[in-house]
């Protein structure tokens, strides 16, 4: 068979080096191949491609050498590497609330190619630790779950978690040359895993402690400044105070009208652990979508019934939360003067039959000391809904009638000298 061979020579770069080569390259008419041989080193590369001519072949093998070990006439070995390594790529995982925790990544190599994985072992290296004690673990070999994924659950030591102690970790993965090389995740230091007990319920109150608590806007809406606030080194202190435009107060068993000076959350933190979010809740019309309270900023109400719900979190996890009732009482602005109500009146209930809850509204043309009560067919007292001075304005309060029993009842409306009456159903 004819073969055309050239002999080459040059030199090329190989470990960072300038070397002499040599080799042969050989063009046949299906094809041809090469193989170059490096002064010290021996045969670097060799590749063999078929095809019809030249430039038209198609690669069909190619390999190089990327390490090698040589040893002189003493047996002393000098090492040489591209030093190309594997990378870790992983989304560390820092809290869990289970003792069963997944570690999924992906570890890729540039030798890596297709099922031929260059890794050779991926291993967890890690240990519990509180503020000096240390307790090691043995290292934890990670199976591949397929092309560069690798993925183990460990149970970690629940009793140790319950007694402070923290879990750190790292990755390390080596490859499979002769001469390894080696990549960590993170590159320094370990990642620190902090067990979340949900099972735990944080000591939460409202103080003072009541059933709903009141905010007067006077003839605009009313606004709230919040505070979080560590009043102890085992309590924290959530406070809601009035902006300009507002005043608390909250209504007695007698139906008299108590003022406050602000409203609390009281929370107990023994190991300074939790945080805080507030979260506003409307209910009386449309949007209900809840809205979150910045604490240090002013926060307006545009809402007669709502909620205010304290969540307690640690490291993101909520693991309590408290639901205080509020209402809201304001009237028209003092600048709309040709909006403000020319009488007194009382509205008819609405929905009227109802079942629980009822809406009664209002109006009075000036500042008035306001009675609302209702009552039953026999002319008991059954509820007191508002009870204290009003500035001129238009108003509204909503009746729950949960505990009562279904029976026509009255409400009785008095501003001053206005006395108006009305009747509404309660049907279940």
């Amino acid at each position: 068979m004819l073969r055309n061979v050239t002999v080459i020579s040059d030199t090329h770069q190989v470990f960072g080096s300038l070397l002499v080569y040599k080799g042969y390259l050989h063009i046949g008419s299906t094809g041809g191949d090469d193989k170059i041989y490096t002064e010290t080193i021996g045969e670097t590369s060799y590749s063999w491609a078929t095809g019809s001519e030249q430039p038209r072949w198609s690669i069909s093998f190619y390999q190089e050498i990327i390490q090698t070990i040589l040893f002189d006439s003493l047996g002393t070995a000098s090492y040489h590497s591209y030093h190309r390594e594997p990378e870790i790529i992983i989304e560390p995982i820092h809290t869990t609330t289970s003792s069963n925790v997944t570690f999924e990544f992906q570890v890729d190599h540039p030798y890596t190619i297709g099922v031929r994985n260059f890794i050779d072992s991926v291993l967890i290296l890690s240990y519990y630790a509180r503020n000096d004690s240390v307790i090691n673990n043995n290292p934890i070999s990670v199976p591949s779950i397929g092309y560069q994924a690798y993925r183990e659950t460990i149970l970690l030591v629940d009793s140790l978690f319950r007694n402070g102690f923290n879990f750190y970790y790292k990755i390390k993965a080596k490859d499979k040359g002769i001469i390894p090389e080696y990549d960590f995740a993170p590159d320094s230091g370990y990642y620190e895993l902090t067990y979340i007990d949900t099972s735990a319920t944080a000591q939460i109150q409202f103080f003072p402690s009541i059933d709903t608590a009141w905010i007067g806007g006077g003839c605009v809406e009313p606004d709230i400044v919040t505070h979080n606030l560590i009043s102890t080194s085992i309590r924290d202190s959530i406070t809601i105070g009035p902006g300009s435009n507002s005043y608390f107060f909250y209504y007695d068993s007698l139906g008299n009208q108590v003022p406050v000076e602000k409203y609390y959350f009281i929370v107990i933190d023994s190991l300074d652990e939790y945080e805080y979010e507030l979260w506003f809740h409307p209910k009386t019309s449309l949007p209900f979508d809840s809205v979150l309270i910045t604490f240090d900023s002013t926060f307006y109400i545009d809402q007669h019934n709502f909620d205010i719900e304290l969540i307690v979190k640690i490291s993101d996890i909520s693991i309590e939360s408290y639901i205080q009732s509020f209402k809201a009482d304001w009237g028209l602005g003092v600048g709309d003067d040709e909006l403000l109500p020319k009488e007194y009146k009382l509205f008819q209930n609405y929905p009227n039959p109802f079942n629980p809850t009822t809406t009664i509204k209002y109006q009075i043309p000036e500042l008035s000391f306001v009675t609302l009560k209702v009552y039953d067919v026999l002319g008991n007292e059954i509820a007191i809904l508002v009870n204290g001075e009003k500035p001129a304005g238009s108003y509204e309060v909503e009746w729950d009638a949960f505990s009562l029993p279904s029976s026509i009842y009255f409400y009785r409306l008095q501003a001053g000298d206005f006395i108006q009456t009305k009747k509404m159903v309660l049907i279940k």
